[in-house]
């Protein structure tokens, strides 16, 4: 919505909207060096709202400023089989991406070089980490107002958790409609912290014309009887789950961590977050909307060939309890304290009542949204268990396996560790390697060989993996015309169309139902203004790539990503907490 990179996902519903096509480029690149280089050929004349140029060398500065200021770590591992990537993970502040990124003023092109071929790097690129800022973009965050934009909207004035105004790039000019549509509204505003409640009476008064996440669960399907026509839910691919910490007693032991899994219900948890409207039961770390995803569930009572869960087998949770000769180990599940509407207590909460049944002593620990994620996956604080949400980055197995499963993904005793289970498996591990590898050459048999290592992880549970969830919005001014609402393969997929009738554009959003994983790389799922018209499509995909650079930090350093829906109008307003 506001910037650009190389390539981009193509603006589109279902499987199409996780095509990678030529966005800042002319198109996208043949491989070569047995795919270890890329170049693109950069399209000429486009500005940023600044004036200046954009230029092949915006790209690298782009991509070293990702390793400073990330000090080497999180978003910079997408990067990391850039050439030179290695001496900007150990000295950061002096990154020089030179060797690895080489632009040509004169041919207008940009190359990468890496030190092995990953059949991924398109996607990486099309992150919003890749695009592109000017080269003399200082080392140190700068605010969104600051950053020039390439894209048809730029910030007018964002105050940190009050509002966000976005208006027309005058300098924007639309170069390729799937990568970058044009806009319909000359002006967004979008107001933060609104309570569930006053976004959901804004709505039903007439203020605002779309809810975009649910509301309190008490409500939810009070608006879905009265408002049926107007709701519209679909999937998203990301897995909610709670984490189990396999260093730690008692979930060091196998058993205790397989008794957890067969004791959740998780219809329960389903309840607690929204009930079936937003949520489905799993059992599995990949959604799914994933390439690789076979139904499994070993933890369900009456397990099927079907893959689905149905209930909880408490008898086998105790019976695993009493073989692992935990009973009655003190066991403290921290949960974070994200506010009202997010239920992280209630579920926590809930996991306590559980953890009590199979005879272990455990206490909520309740920890400030701040820290949370920070000494959730700190070795150092011997976290046992605690909430878990991964958002997909990119649409491949290996982003939910590689950076939470891996030997090589636990970073003891750091903050920036995700791998909060700090789970460990070499031969798991090497099918991950060979997956990789089969990718370009042989993709069913990687597609084989992930559902494998997906079912391998359920077995160790280093999770206990509970819903898969779907984004909720709610139009009750919108008319029943029935079509499609893209989608593309960071957010999620819903149909039926948005016709809204009221002369003013105004949108709401309640507050998300869980707290949204500060470790993806996209933090809210909002639609994207580039499918608003007066076709009233909308685009649920990418969200503002300049608000989320950083979005792998704690979501209260972040704001909400993207917007829209509905027909051209002269200013739009979105309530989003």
């Amino acid at each position: 919505m506001t910037n650009d990179g190389l390539a981009g996902y193509r603006r589109v519903g279902g499987p199409a909207g996780n095509t990678i096509v030529p966005d800042l480029a002319t198109a996208l690149p043949v491989q070569a060096d047995g795919g270890k280089t890329y170049t693109f050929r950069l399209r000429s004349g486009i500005r940023f709202s600044s004036g200046a140029l954009v230029r092949p060398e915006d790209f690298r500065r782009a991509l070293e400023r990702v390793f400073v200021i990330n000090h080497g770590s999180g978003p910079a591992a997408f990067y990391s089989g850039l050439v030179g990537a290695r001496q900007c993970e150990r000295i950061p502040q002096h990154c020089d991406l030179a060797q690895g990124i080489v632009t040509s003023s004169q041919a207008n092109t940009v190359t990468f070089h890496l030190t092995a071929p990953d059949p991924e790097f398109l996607y990486k690129l099309a992150l919003p980490f890749a695009d592109a800022v000017p080269a003399t973009t200082p080392d140190h965050t700068v605010g969104p107002a600051q950053l020039p934009a390439t894209g048809p909207y730029m910030t007018q004035s964002l105050v940190p958790g009050r509002s966000w105004i976005l208006v027309r790039n005058p300098l924007f000019r639309q170069w390729s409609s799937q990568a970058q549509p044009g806009g319909y509204p000359d002006r967004i505003v979008l107001r933060l912290g609104v309570r569930p409640a006053a976004a959901v009476k804004a709505v039903e008064h007439g203020s605002a014309d779309v809810l975009l996440t649910p509301p309190s669960a008490s409500r939810i399907h009070e608006l879905a009887t009265r408002y049926a026509g107007q709701l519209h839910t679909g999937p998203v691919a990301a897995t909610f789950a709670l984490f189990v910490n396999t260093r730690v007693w008692p979930f060091s032991s196998l058993a205790a961590r397989r008794a957890l899994n067969y004791a959740i219900d998780r219809n329960t948890m389903i309840g607690l977050t929204g009930g079936p409207l937003t949520a489905q039961p799993t059992c599995q770390i990949l959604p799914p909307q994933m390439p690789g995803y076979r139904p499994y569930c070993p933890y369900t009572i009456n397990p099927s060939p079907s893959g689905a869960w149905t209930a909880p087998d408490l008898a086998r949770a105790e019976q695993l309890v009493r073989a692992s000769r935990t009973r009655g180990a003190k066991v403290t599940v921290v949960a974070g304290g994200f506010g009202p509407g997010v239920p992280v207590q209630a579920t926590g909460r809930y996991l306590v009542s559980v953890l009590r049944q199979l005879a272990y002593r455990a206490s909520l620990r309740v920890i400030g949204p701040n820290t949370y994620y920070q000494r959730a996956g700190d070795s150092r604080m011997h976290v046992q268990i605690g909430e878990f949400t991964w958002y997909q980055d990119f649409p491949a197995p290996s982003d939910f396996i590689d950076p939470l499963f891996t030997c090589r993904s636990f970073l003891p005793d750091n903050p920036a560790n995700v791998n909060d289970s700090a789970f460990c498996n070499r031969r798991i591990d090497a099918q991950t390697t060979l997956a990789l590898a089969l990718e370009a050459a042989n993709p069913d048999a990687a597609a084989n060989l992930w559902a494998r290592i997906d079912h391998e992880i359920v077995g160790q549970a280093p999770w206990v993996p509970s819903t898969t969830r779907a984004p909720w919005s709610w139009f009750p001014y919108a008319s029943a015309t029935t079509n499609s609402i893209p989608s593309g393969p960071c957010s999620s997929t819903s149909s039926g169309s948005v016709n809204l009738s009221r002369p003013s554009c105004a949108y709401a959003s309640g507050p998300p139902q869980h707290a949204p994983s500060p470790r993806s790389a996209y933090l809210t799922r909002l639609p994207d203004l580039a499918r608003i018209g007066p076709q009233a499509r909308s685009s649920w995909r990418h969200p503002d790539r300049a608000l989320c650079r950083a979005a792998r930090h704690p979501w209260s350093d972040r704001q909400p990503c993207a917007l829209p829906v509905a027909e051209p109008k002269p200013c739009c307003e979105l309530f989003v907490r």
